[in-house]
């Protein structure tokens, strides 16, 4: 309802292994699936990540034992499985990660591909939809699947 009325709906990638739904809830890409079946305008849904931010790991006490980073790779991961598993077309699945986020963060140069713009283009093999290349603002960051530069707390 919250989108309906306007909202503007985030779904975050990558919370947890998932299989215990009632301490993870509902994957995000099944998520979007009932949201678009609930008649949620697709303009409202967006994705992110927790992608190279800290994620604080506890032990049963609840008490701090490390700090990872988290990854990008969930949000492709989850617009894969919205289009594979759960049959969202893969042309409403990318703008949860493309041109949503690029109006809803008034990022004009991002989200879609258009003379002036950046240029940010990835390219998925047919089948499976496995990224193979990523092109941002021209620059080639992923070759045949394997990373090419790599962010600031990337390994």
């Amino acid at each position: 309802e919250f989108a309906k009325a306007g909202g503007i709906v985030d779904l975050t990638t990558g919370m947890g292994p998932f299989d215990d739904i009632e301490k993870y809830g509902i994957k995000t890409a099944t998520a979007l699936r009932l949201m678009l079946e609930n008649d949620v305008p697709i303009e409202r849904i967006q994705f992110s990540s927790d992608g190279q931010g800290s994620l604080p790991v506890f032990d049963e006490n609840k008490k701090l034992v490390e700090l990872e980073v988290g990854s990008v790779e969930t949000l492709f991961a989850e617009v894969r499985e919205a289009v594979l598993k759960e049959g969202v077309p893969l042309d409403v699945a990318l703008k949860v990660v493309t041109s949503n986020v690029a109006d809803n963060l008034k990022l004009g140069s991002k989200g879609r591909l258009k003379k002036g713009l950046d240029g940010d283009i990835t390219i998925l093999e047919k089948d499976g939809l496995q990224v193979r290349h990523v092109v941002a603002k021209g620059e080639l960051v992923v070759r045949d699947g394997v990373p090419t530069k790599l962010g600031t707390f990337e390994k």
